[in-house]
């Protein structure tokens, strides 16, 4: 227990430098980037808050490889780990607390991924909206979806009611329910429609409608169907293209529940389901960094273990590891490649060959 104590006092201390150097590093290059953007130092430090989460999402993994690489140096150059091997604690026993410290570290991943970086995000977006006058309000419009699944937007004279919404086609709205009402804000006409596409200049048609009128008077609403009818609203397809904007601030589970209403409406989600199962990904590639840098274990002498080429092996394969990664993830967002394959095919190639490696030393265990 003295010894496990010993080992994670020393990861997380050389994981919590890391981490801070970086994180340093990586604020004032985004704070310099944001100041050259936009000018004003209020607004660049509100973006650069807003991308904390983000930043995070790239340092941690990083810092988890050098937290095992710079413990482990530490540990070899007092002599240290040969002495922990000597008392009888295990090669085995050293990387199941190398994982487990690495879990902690995943799981704020996952955290900061899933559920931090999608609020700050929109967050951003509301503060966004309410600069350019957005037409759509995106916490409303998220929350009336989850609940209910449908949109529903407000504009000055009509309640604008519509079901999923595919990003790739902003000029076709799905399942519409229109409802206008007057000044005194009485009920006048309802237009249902399964599928309403955008004419021109406003003017949307609506196919196979029905129309409910005279809501607003004593007699029976009167019910009519037509095959086609245009109904100027104030939204464009370019306002309704906004709502992409949104569906990446969705949490894990939110996210989850709006793939799964796409999906029943045959619309493509790969891009959303990249993001998805990237939340998943980027916890178990902290792992896998810790797990990557912990290999000199079974060369413990310094003559055997230089700590500059190990150094040089592990970033080469930080930036081969990311670049793969990021191309896969494109691959799956554009449906050139399984989105499964296309964001596990590389932790779970890396994955293998630190399995392979582990079996081959399987005896030194």
């Amino acid at each position: 227990m003295i010894l496990k104590k010993l080992i994670f006092k020393e990861w997380f201390r050389s994981f919590l430098t890391s981490s801070l150097i970086l994180f340093i590093l990586a604020s004032m290059t985004q704070l310099i980037n944001n100041l050259l953007q936009t000018k004003d130092a209020g607004e660049a430090i509100w973006n650069y808050i807003y991308l904390i989460p983000w930043l995070l999402n790239k340092i941690l993994a990083v810092c988890c490889l050098f937290a095992s690489l710079f413990s482990l140096n530490k540990l070899i150059n007092r002599n240290e780990l040969v002495a922990i091997f000597a008392s009888g604690f295990t090669r085995k026993k050293f990387l199941i607390t190398i994982f487990q410290a690495s879990l902690v570290v995943g799981l704020f991943q996952f955290i900061a991924n899933g559920f931090w970086g999608p609020k700050t995000q929109h967050l951003k977006n509301i503060s966004e909206a309410q600069k350019k006058g957005s037409v759509f309000k995106g916490e409303e419009l998220r929350q009336t979806f989850l609940k209910e699944g449908k949109f529903w937007h407000k504009s000055e004279d009509y309640f604008l009611s519509f079901g999923i919404f595919d990003p790739s086609k902003s000029d076709v709205l799905q399942d519409v329910y229109l409802l206008k009402f007057d000044k005194n804000f009485v009920f006048t006409e309802g237009i249902f429609s399964k599928k309403v596409h955008y004419h021109k200049d406003k003017s949307w048609i609506f196919s196979n409608a029905k129309v409910i009128s005279n809501l607003d008077q004593d007699d029976f609403p009167q019910v009519e169907e037509r095959k086609s009818m245009e109904v100027t609203l104030r939204e464009t397809p370019e306002d309704f293209n906004q709502l992409r904007s949104h569906i990446p601030t969705l949490n894990f589970f939110d996210l989850r529940n709006y793939i799964n209403r796409m999906k029943e409406v045959d619309i493509n989600t790969a891009e959303y389901e990249v993001i998805y199962l990237d939340m998943i990904a980027t916890a178990i590639i902290c792992v896998i960094f810790a797990l990557l840098a912990s290999l000199p274990i079974f060369s413990p002498n310094r003559r055997g273990n230089p700590f500059g080429k190990n150094l040089i092996s592990v970033l080469v394969f930080t930036l081969l590891y990311w670049f793969l990664y990021s191309y896969c993830l494109e691959l799956g967002k554009s449906s050139k490649l399984n989105v499964y394959i296309a964001t596990f095919i590389v932790p779970g190639f890396f994955l293998l060959l630190l399995g392979g490696y582990f079996y081959r030393h399987r005896k030194l265990a």
